[in-house]
């Protein structure tokens, strides 16, 4: 009798563990998941708040600078001033522009 109850308590811990197991690696798998796509929302967020900082900065030169207005308009728009003359180089096909240069 005592051989048979050690034998039935470690049938019902087995169960137990065999059941905690499969209900609890779904769980765990999913927490992974989450806790990637948080680490990668964290880095999204801190990029993000890096480009607002740059362009408020660039706003709050372009309303108090017109240096900065003059140096936007002739990157950007491609304005010049009156009697001066802009030349545009054009690369050769085997060089190397970077993409906002083109």
């Amino acid at each position: 009798m005592d051989k048979f109850l050690k034998l039935l308590y470690f049938a019902v811990f087995a169960i137990l563990i065999i059941i905690s197991f499969v209900l609890l690696f779904p769980a765990y798998t999913n927490l992974k998941k989450v806790k990637s796509s948080n680490e990668e929302l964290k880095k999204e967020l801190e990029e993000k708040q890096a480009e607002c900082l740059e362009l408020r900065q660039l706003f709050n030169d372009l309303e108090s600078n017109p240096k900065a207005v003059e140096k936007v308009a002739r990157e950007k728009f491609g304005l010049c001033k009156r009697d001066e003359v802009i030349y545009i180089y054009k690369a050769k096909s085997g060089q190397n522009v970077p993409a906002d240069k083109k």
